[in-house]
């Protein structure tokens, strides 16, 4: 007993004296925004607060915070507004900014790259590009996506090759979620951040997963060699 209370007392001693060091934060989920592409979008009247997103603002925060790094994606609505060239414009404009924060500022930003789907030829187009010239870290998809006036969700078998590309190249990818068009009223008095981003995550989870939802159940499961992070 005395022995064991000897022991118990050197490693308590050891413990105090040892400094504890506090892990890398690494935030998964920073969204950002180019000046032309609010322009573009009237989203300043949507929204005033993208107008006070820059790159050293983001940096100063992370700094106070104590995140080491930070990886980019888009946010809601994403590239695809039904024209699908200006969706490839905008998909590339996005990447090639964030690739050049991320070569400005190494270790501080990291990409998950945008694609214009649902143009499933130009998604594989533009994985191509920002996995292997940009030198990505991974994939940001949608939870859903709208197309001939219908809500498609991450199961649509048309979304089959973009999963089978990314398992193939092992790609990392992250799953934003959004409120479709089929739903977002369902619920009038609650905001739709709140309402329905969770529930069009377990839609798209459901479509991917379950046999009884859809043809290309098994997208998620099936994909061994693809990390999957859903954010709700």
């Amino acid at each position: 007993m005395a022995a064991a209370g000897a022991s118990a007392s050197i490693v308590a001693a050891s413990a105090q004296a040892t400094p504890v060091s506090k892990s890398p934060l690494i935030d998964v989920h920073h969204h950002f925004v180019t000046r032309g592409s609010i322009e573009s979008r009237d989203r300043i009247a949507e929204n005033p607060v993208w107008l006070q997103w820059e790159p050293q603002k983001a940096l100063d925060t992370m700094d106070a915070q104590g995140v080491t790094t930070a990886v980019l994606s888009l946010s809601v609505p994403g590239v695809w507004f039904g024209d699908a060239q200006a969706a490839r414009r905008t998909a590339r404009e996005y990447n090639e900014y964030a690739a050049d924060l991320t070569r400005s500022h190494p270790r501080r930003f990291g990409l998950f790259a945008a694609v214009p789907l649902p143009d499933t030829n130009a998604t594989l187009r533009e994985i191509e590009y920002a996995l292997d010239v940009l030198k990505a870290d991974g994939i940001g998809l949608f939870t859903s996506y709208e197309h001939n006036s219908s809500t498609n969700w991450l199961g649509n078998p048309a979304f089959l090759p973009i999963f089978e590309e990314l398992n193939r190249r092992k790609a990392v990818v992250f799953v934003h979620p959004r409120a479709p068009s089929c739903c977002e009223t369902l619920l009038p008095d609650v905001a739709a951040v709140i309402a329905e981003f969770p529930q069009d995550t377990t839609r798209a989870v459901q479509t991917c997963c379950s046999p009884a939802r859809s043809p290309a159940s098994g997208t998620f499961a099936s994909s061994s060699h693809m990390p999957v992070a859903m954010c709700r």
